[in-house]
Order: C-alpha cells, then sequence, then structure tokens
C-alpha cells in the first residue's frame, strides 16, 4: 500500500539507466524519440542511490511490448509480456512477467515499494488486435483514435472482462504496491466500479492511481469520490500553480477568501468535492508536461527560473494534507531542463509526495524526520 510517508520516484525506464547493454539492439541516444537504453537492471543497480536520496516508491512506466519508437511503454503491442529492451537474463526469462516480480522483489528487499503503471485505453497504431479483433476499438465515438492511438471499446463486453483479467494478473503476479491507470478519464467509468471490486477483493492493500487530467476539479473529483480510485494527480492545482508561479496570475487561482458569491473560487477552495483531498497527488511537472524550470524561465532566465522554482517548490511543500512542519516533496525537478518532454526521464526523474490523509493510518515517521529526508532530496538538486 502506497501512503502518506512515501516519497514516489517516478521513472522513465529507457531513460533512466543501462544496466545490460546486451539488450540495445535498435537504441539511438542520437534521437530523442529513440530507445536510449534504460533497462529493469539498471534501476535495480541504483536501488542504493534511490534509497539513500530518500525516495521510499518507484513508480516505473509500462512494461508491455512496444514498437521500436514507444521508448515511454505507452504503446503496447502485446498487453501480456514485457519488453524486452527492458528484460536482462539475471532477472528471468526474456519477456517473461518473472522480470518484472524479480524486480518489485529486489526493490522491496531494498526497502522500496513498486507502482506500476497500466494502460487499458488504447492500444499501439499496428496492434494485431486491430485485424484480429476489429470489434473491440471505438471506430466511431470520441475514443477513436486519440492521440494517433486507436481507442478501445469498453463498452465491449469482451475488452471489459479482457482487461479486468489481465490487470488482475499484473498485479497478484508481479507483487506490485500499486498501480497507475493511465487515461483514466477515457474508460468508461462503470468499468472502473467493477475494477475496484474485484482488484480490492483480489489485493485489499493495493492501492489505484487514477490520471484524470483535466484543469475543472468537478471533472477530476468524481473518480476518487465515486470511482474507486485512492490517491489522483492534482491536475487543477497543477495548472494553478503554473499560472502564479511561472505566468503571474494572481494567487486567487489557488485559494482565496469566500468574500461574495460574484467572485470565482481558486482551486483549493474546492477541495470538498474530493472524498480526501489530503490524499491527491500535488507535482509542479510530469512526464507528459514540459519541465516547470523551462516554463518559469529556463536557461535564458536562469536566476528568475529558479527562483520561480524554488518557490513553488515551497508552496507544495505547505500546502494542504501535510503537517506544520512536515517538510516532504511533491514533485522537484532534481535537474533543470528544458521542455521537452521526450527528454523527461533522462536522469532527471522527478519525486512526488503523496499528501497525509486523515483516514489513514498513524505516521511511522516524526516530521523531523520526514523533513530530513525531503531536505535530503532537495539539497541533491542543483537548484540548491
Amino acid at each position: 500500500m502506497i501512503t502518506q510517508d512515501d516519497i514516489v520516484y517516478m521513472i522513465v525506464t529507457d531513460r533512466f539507466a543501462d544496466g545490460d547493454p546486451s539488450n540495445n539492439g535498435d537504441v539511438d541516444r542520437t534521437d530523442l524519440d529513440k530507445r536510449h537504453g534504460g533497462d529493469l537492471l539498471g534501476i535495480i543497480q541504483r536501488m542504493p542511490y534511490l534509497q539513500a536520496l530518500g525516495v521510499t516508491t518507484l513508480w516505473i512506466t509500462p512494461v508491455y511490448l512496444n514498437p521500436p519508437h514507444a521508448y515511454h511503454g505507452y504503446h503496447p503491442l502485446d498487453f501480456e509480456s514485457v519488453d524486452p529492451h527492458l528484460c536482462s537474463p539475471t532477472l528471468g526469462p526474456r519477456g517473461s512477467r518473472e522480470v518484472v516480480q524479480r524486480f518489485v522483489r529486489t526493490a522491496h528487499e531494498h526497502g522500496l515499494k513498486v507502482i506500476l503503471d497500466i494502460v487499458i485505453n488504447h492500444t499501439a497504431p499496428d496492434h494485431p488486435w486491430l485485424k484480429e479483433r476489429p470489434s473491440w476499438y471505438d471506430w466511431k465515438g470520441r475514443q477513436a483514435w486519440q492521440w494517433g492511438l486507436p481507442g478501445l471499446d469498453h463498452h465491449n463486453i469482451s475488452v471489459y472482462v479482457y482487461f479486468i483479467q489481465n490487470v488482475l494478473e499484473w498485479i497478484p503476479s508481479t507483487g506490485a504496491d500499486g498501480v497507475r491507470l493511465d487515461a483514466a478519464r477515457h474508460v468508461q467509468t462503470d468499468f472502473w466500479d467493477l475494477f475496484k471490486l474485484y482488484a480490492k477483493g483480489l489485493r485489499p492493500d493495493v492501492t489505484l492511481i487514477g490520471e484524470v487530467w483535466d484543469r475543472d476539479v468537478s471533472r477530476v473529483a468524481p473518480f476518487q469520490a465515486f470511482h474507486g480510485f485512492d490517491p489522483m494527480f492534482d491536475f487543477p492545482l497543477y495548472h494553478a500553480i503554473l499560472d502564479v508561479f511561472a505566468y503571474d496570475q494572481g494567487f486567487d487561482r489557488i485559494a482565496r477568501p469566500e468574500l461574495s458569491e460574484d467572485e470565482p473560487w481558486g482551486v483549493l477552495n474546492h477541495d470538498l468535492h474530493y472524498r480526501n483531498a489530503h490524499q491527491l497527488i500535488t507535482f509542479i511537472d510530469n512526464h507528459d508536461s514540459p519541465r516547470f524550470f523551462q516554463l518559469a524561465g529556463g536557461a535564458e532566465r536562469r536566476q528568475e527560473a529558479v527562483t520561480r522554482t524554488k518557490l513553488a517548490l515551497t508552496f507544495l511543500l505547505t500546502t494542504r494534507g501535510m503537517r506544520p512542519g512536515h517538510k516532504s516533496v511533491s514533485r522537484a525537478e532534481q535537474v533543470p531542463q528544458r521542455g521537452d518532454p521526450r527528454i523527461i526521464g533522462t536522469r532527471s526523474l522527478a519525486p512526488c509526495h503523496l499528501g497525509a490523509t486523515r483516514r489513514s493510518r498513524p505516521r511511522s515517521a516524526t516530521a523531523e524526520e520526514a523533513g530530513a529526508r525531503s531536505a535530503a532530496l532537495l539539497s541533491r538538486s542543483p537548484l540548491s
């Protein structure tokens, strides 16, 4: 189970560390759209470093077999097997789930939890199902070919059953502590209602994390309030933070006193719509977005960008869900980079922190211990 004590470190596996050069068949590090050779063994070799950094949980990008250009893992060609580029003989048979199982087991031996990234909304544009099972796709609805990818039709009972079984096989077979459900808003909500019942019945301690990218709290909150997700990524607050700390809009984008019914509320004023707003995952950028540092001025205005980034991080260290004096990182930029999303994983993977929840179990760490751990994270950043 992922709790409010955990600092989650997001890793784009292909961009992190190359532990086994023997799987680098089509690696080209001169091209940002090609594979760069990172693999699961590379992460294992650096687990002592990650421990020393203070993180407690690793969130890795999808491990499915993907086309050569999809180094990030979000264009699945096969939902059953592991991409050979991520495998190593020391972890198990090439392409087998045993590789991920051993990765998770090793992480646990190092005191680290693991979040798997799960894709069920779409497939790669050259997935065999397009010819073998065309009825599994939504050819005319709003799911059809989003982002150049064919969307699956979860109203089709065969798709419905397949993915519930598939995900529920990945969870126990690998021993993962949590799963991030990619593009959750694009999957029918009744699927998530049933999925939660099965997932929590199988593994009551597994954490279900939802990605619903929207600026509007009213569109994000229902997925936590009614559809079974535990933490949610706080995209409404992310956009408000950008507006205030990078783009100089007023702080009332984040919160404002309730002066009159005619004045718009800030994002935090809408927290009552969530089941538990203190359980949201806050961040200042992610693997789908440009670096906050770049949006705040970048290398051209470095000092200004550094100052703005520190201010944004300071806000995250003191915003909702965290006890007074408890210094914890939400999603810090460990290494300032330019804003190209294709390089988000290159040794600059950013930690995020699950905010405290009033309904969760007591903390195992004191505020001072947590503060020291987070201070260690920030001290290793070039922003320090």
